[in-house]
């Protein structure tokens, strides 16, 4: 923060002096050698261009989550998992105070997944609105911190940030989202505000791709939602689906890609503030990995580890 504010001196003053010379130059273009000066000024500029050309880059920060829906075609609805489960414990945000069912009555298995398909994205895009509103809704420069109990970890955030925010109601939220039913719903969407930096909010979208796009005058990030193709699952999956022995092809897994990505503008990537900005985005992507499904993955394993160990003390 000191070097700067020097730099910003400097760079303050340089200016006043620049200034005066080219409004001397000005005020006297008929001087004898006021053609020869202009061009020594010209070339000034040269070195200076060469010198802060590197800060002019394209810089782009990414991560990827793959995120799962389970679908039951014989109770036509979707799968939470067993209950309590590593699973059911990390998706319970995306799916409180919505109901699981697929709606309607399909006669057939091609309508029922049909129904599931135009469903599920419309949960995930839930899922990712409430964790923004669970993290943000206070101000959008938000420090974690973390503390490790022995069975889970508890975040804490910190939120007296100065910074200035913009904060979208939940009226604005519904309408933003308006396309999305599950959101729109009464008693969904609970708290009462979503706070980004000064700029928008808003979602481009497709039959198979949601796009939520927050830009200002220092980013762009944007998280998209793709549907990434799904199997049925004839064994089930250990720690949260058992396999039905009498309806191999009962279940299904579809999934979903879910890309963050910010852009950092041309001109600001060494900005001080863009500091902020890159904890912002870290907070974002540390906030959605809780559905990912890699996180899931090492919790099953760690559950099914406590459950062995349990077994093998408990004979002894």
């Amino acid at each position: 923060m000191y070097n700067s504010i020097i730099i910003k001196i400097s760079l303050v003053l340089y200016s006043l002096c620049a200034g005066f010379v080219v409004w001397f130059l000005w005020r006297n273009t008929a001087a004898p050698n006021a053609l020869q000066h202009t061009g020594i000024v010209f070339a000034s500029i040269v070195p200076i261009l060469i010198l802060v050309s590197p800060y002019l880059k394209a810089e782009k920060l990414e991560r990827v989550f793959i995120y799962t829906l389970f679908f039951d075609f014989e109770r036509k609805e979707i799968a939470t998992g067993q209950i309590p489960g590593p699973y059911f414990s990390n998706y319970l945000s995306m799916f409180t105070n919505i109901s699981t069912s697929i709606g309607d009555d399909p006669n057939s298995r091609d309508e029922c997944y049909k129904l599931m398909k135009a469903k599920g994205m419309n949960i995930i895009e839930r899922g990712i609105l409430e964790v923004l509103l669970q993290n943000f809704s206070v101000h959008w420069d938000i420090e974690p911190r973390k503390f490790r109990g022995p069975l889970w970890t508890t975040t804490e955030w910190s939120n007296d940030s100065r910074l200035r925010k913009n904060t979208i109601n939940i009226e604005e939220l519904r309408s933003i989202f308006k396309h999305n039913q599950i959101i729109n719903q009464p008693g969904v969407v609970v708290h009462p505000r979503l706070n980004i930096p000064p700029g928008s909010l808003h979602v481009d979208q497709s039959d198979h791709l949601r796009t939520l796009v927050l830009k200002n005058s220092y980013a762009c990030l944007q998280i998209q939602i793709r549907e990434a193709g799904g199997c049925v699952m004839q064994q089930g999956i250990k720690g949260i689906l058992s396999p039905d022995p009498n309806n191999t092809n009962r279940y299904w897994a579809e999934t979903y890609k879910v890309s963050v990505s910010m852009k950092l503008r041309r001109t600001k990537v060494y900005s001080p503030n863009m500091k902020t900005y890159r904890r912002w985005f870290a907070n974002i992507t540390d906030s959605l990995s809780v559905y990912d499904w890699q996180v899931i993955e090492n919790k099953i394993a760690d559950h099914l580890n406590r459950k062995a160990t349990s077994k093998i003390l408990g004979e002894n």
